[in-house]
């Protein structure tokens, strides 16, 4: 049976009222064991686990103090986002913010390449270019590369390092990023071997859009 808040009433007789409040208990019983240890053990009042229903997004402050931290589930909805439920953080005072889905993660197989929150806020992506053919000696090659679909909050908000990988017969004397952003740039590299294949990894870090 449903909980009934509304008993009993001041002129309600216990034995009228015996089986509405069995009732209550049982659904009080029902409701406090959902995702808890039992009453009855020796563990109660312990959580097994938590399920939290999706919310909608922004999150409303719950009190003017400034001094909560809210810990919820919502759709990610951000530009590249996962579009699944995912655990967001938001400190009651970033009322301009939607707080960060700090358990939202996009790889591709292997892991290779991807991004993900971590609950401070920062976005982190990592991945690899395209691997591009070494025509020879000498040779400048240029790889542009985007962040795996995401987005930092600008040009000046996050720092990237590059790692040019040798695939095959060359040599890399330097490397450098041209045209970067907040969506990707450009690795572009020297050889000093004879022709073959190459590749560079990166990995950026900074404030997510």
């Amino acid at each position: 049976m449903p909980y009934n808040a509304n008993i009993p009433q001041a002129g309600n007789k216990l034995r009228n009222s015996q089986l509405d409040l069995l009732n209550n208990f049982q659904a009080i019983d029902a409701g406090f064991s959902f995702n808890h240890v039992d009453l009855n053990l020796a563990d109660a009042g312990k959580h097994k686990l938590l399920t939290m229903p999706r919310q909608t997004l922004p999150q409303p402050a719950v009190n003017n103090l400034g001094t909560d931290l809210l810990m919820y589930v919502a759709e990610d909805v951000s530009a590249g986002g996962t579009g699944l439920s995912e655990l967001y953080l938001k400190r009651d005072t970033d009322l301009a913010t939607t707080g960060t889905p700090f358990t939202a993660k996009v790889t591709t197989a292997g892991g290779a390449s991807g991004w993900t929150y971590l609950p401070s806020g920062l976005l982190v992506v990592w991945g690899r270019t395209a691997t591009v053919a070494i025509p020879g000696i000498g040779s400048v090659l240029n790889i542009p590369f985007t962040f795996n679909g995401k987005a930092f909050a600008g040009p000046d908000t996050f720092s990237v390092v590059i790692s040019v990988r040798r695939v095959s017969n060359n040599n890399i004397t330097f490397a450098y990023i041209t045209g970067l952003n907040q969506f990707g740039g450009t690795v572009t590299f020297n050889t000093t071997g004879g022709s073959g294949e190459a590749m560079a990894t990166y990995y950026a870090i900074g404030l997510g859009a």
